[in-house]
C-alpha cells in the first residue's frame, strides 16, 4: 500500500474522531488540525488537513502566515453528518474539510499558529501543529540540486530555434513532480549556453503550479553574434525521502541557429523610389480625347470620395485606440456589470483580448503568468508586466474565490484603466485597430 495515501487516511481517522466526540451544547465550532507527519526534510511537501463541524452556512477559514513556510490550499469538501427538523424548520450538521500543502525553506522546530473557522453566529480556533524540518543529507549532495524533495521529470523548450542577431529567444525550463514544489533555485543557464555566450541573458519571474507541482524556469536571451549555439544538456537534482539518495534528472540540450541581421541595401531602395517616365504621343482624333478627359475626372471624383471615406475611417480607429477611449471602454464595460465577477471577467477578456492583437498572447483564457509575459515582451518592462499579473491574479481571485473574496471592485476598475493607459505606450499598432 502506497505509504503516502496510508498517511493522509490515518490524518483523517485522526481528525473525523477528534471532530465528532464534542457536545451538541458547545459555544464554539470545534476546529481539529493535522500533518501527515512530524518530521520531514526542507523543501518537502506534506499534507496538512483542517476540519470543523457546523451547522448553517459553510465557514469560512482563516489560515495563520508562517514565516519561512508556504502553506497552500489544495483542496476542500464538505459531509453532512446529521439532519434534525422541527415543524418546518430544518437543521442540518455538515463537517467540512480543507487539505492544505506545506512546505518548510527554513530547518527547526515550525510551529503552525492555530487555524480560525468563522460561521454564522459561532466560531472556532484550532490548536497549534507543531513538525520539525531537517535539512538534506551534506553527504552526496550535488551542485545541481535545486532544493526539491521527491522525484521530478524536466524538459527544455526553446523558441524560437532560428533568431536573427539581437533578436530575442525564450528558453523555458520545466520541472514537473513532487520534487518541483521545494525546487526553488533555479538552474545556472548562463554557464549552460556553448560556444561561450556572447550576448544578454535575463532570468524573468518563473512560473508555478500547485496541483500536480510543476515549476518552470524563464530565461530571455539576445544573441549578438550569428552561429550555431547549444542550450543545455541542462541537468536538475532533487532528494528522494523514500531512497534517501538524490536523483539526477537530464535534459538534452537544443540548438539555437543564429544568422546576421539583413543589411540595409540602398541601391535597392534607390530603384525603388526612381519614377517611370514615358513621352505622350499626340492623338489626332479630338473626340476620344474627350472622352479620356471625362473618364479621367470621373476618376478622380471616386478616389476623392474613397479618400474622404478612408480618412473618416482613420479618424474613427485613431479615436478607438486613444488611451482616454481605450480606458473608457474598459472602464464602462466593467462599472455596467452586475456584480464583481462580471466585472473581473470583463476586464480580463479586454486585456487578453488586446494582448492577443498585439503580441499574438494565447487566445481566450489567460493567465496570470501569461499575462505577465505578453506585457513583458510588449513593453520590455518588468513592473508593468508585474503589475497586469497582479491584476489578472486579482479578477481570479474575484471570479473563483466565492464567499471568501471581499474584493476593491472600484480599486481593481480603477487599476485596469491605469494598466490601459501606460500599455497604450508602447502599442505597436497606434493607428490601427480597436481599443483593448
Amino acid at each position: 500500500m502506497n505509504t503516502r495515501y496510508f498517511k493522509y487516511f490515518f490524518v483523517s481517522l485522526i481528525l473525523l474522531k477528534s471532530t465528532l466526540v464534542r457536545s451538541d451544547d458547545d459555544e464554539s465550532i470545534r476546529v481539529d488540525a493535522a500533518i501527515e507527519t512530524n518530521r520531514c526534510y526542507v523543501g518537502e511537501s506534506v499534507l496538512l488537513r483542517v476540519q470543523a463541524v457546523a451547522a448553517g452556512a459553510r465557514p469560512k477559514i482563516e489560515p495563520p502566515a508562517i514565516d519561512g513556510v508556504e502553506l497552500v490550499p489544495i483542496g476542500r469538501d464538505m459531509r453532512q453528518l446529521a439532519t434534525t427538523a422541527i415543524g418546518d424548520r430544518v437543521h442540518e450538521t455538515m463537517l467540512y474539510r480543507w487539505d492544505y500543502r506545506i512546505t518548510p525553506f527554513r530547518v527547526g522546530v515550525i510551529v503552525v499558529p492555530p487555524f480560525r473557522v468563522k460561521g454564522e453566529e459561532k466560531q472556532g480556533v484550532g490548536k497549534p501543529i507543531r513538525f520539525e524540518a531537517v535539512a538534506p543529507p551534506a553527504s552526496g549532495r550535488p551542485d545541481t540540486f535545486l532544493g526539491g524533495i521527491g522525484r521530478v521529470s524536466i524538459a527544455v523548450k526553446v523558441e524560437p530555434r532560428s533568431t536573427r542577431v539581437g533578436e530575442t529567444v525564450e528558453i523555458d525550463v520545466t520541472l514537473k513532480g513532487e520534487g518541483a514544489s521545494g525546487s526553488v533555485r533555479s538552474p545556472a543557464i548562463e554557464r549552460l549556453i556553448r560556444p561561450k555566450l556572447n550576448g544578454e541573458i535575463r532570468e524573468i519571474e518563473p512560473s508555478y503550479t500547485i496541483d500536480p507541482p510543476e515549476r518552470t524556469y524563464r530565461y530571455l536571451f539576445k544573441p549578438m553574434t550569428a552561429g550555431d549555439l547549444s542550450v543545455g544538456p541542462i541537468t536538475a537534482a532533487t532528494f528522494d525521502p523514500e531512497s534517501e539518495r538524490y536523483q539526477t534528472r537530464v535534459a538534452p540540450s537544443v540548438k539555437i541557429h543564429v544568422v546576421d541581421a539583413a543589411p540595409f541595401d540602398v541601391r535597392k531602395a534607390r530603384s525603388a523610389g526612381e519614377a517611370i517616365v514615358e513621352p505622350i504621343e499626340k492623338d489626332e482624333n479630338p473626340d476620344r480625347l474627350r472622352i479620356e478627359v471625362a473618364i479621367g475626372a470621373a476618376g478622380a471624383m471616386i478616389l476623392s470620395a474613397t479618400a474622404w471615406i478612408g480618412y473618416y475611417v482613420w479618424m474613427r480607429r485613431r479615436d478607438a485606440s486613444s488611451p482616454s477611449r481605450a480606458i473608457e471602454r474598459l472602464q464602462q464595460e466593467a462599472i455596467k456589470a452586475k456584480n464583481l465577477v462580471e466585472a473581473a471577467e470583463a476586464i480580463q477578456e479586454r486585456l487578453a483580448g488586446y494582448l492577443h492583437r498585439t503580441v499574438d498572447a494565447p487566445a481566450g483564457a489567460t493567465t496570470p503568468e501569461e499575462a505577465y509575459r505578453a506585457i513583458y515582451k510588449l513593453t520590455d518592462n518588468d513592473d508593468l508586466a508585474r503589475r497586469g499579473r497582479d491584476l489578472f491574479s486579482e479578477c481570479d481571485d474575484a471570479r473563483f474565490g466565492g464567499e471568501s473574496i471581499t474584493a476593491d471592485r472600484t480599486g481593481m476598475i480603477e487599476r485596469a484603466g491605469l494598466l490601459v493607459r501606460d500599455l497604450l505606450k508602447y502599442d505597436p499598432r497606434p493607428r490601427r485597430g480597436k481599443a483593448p
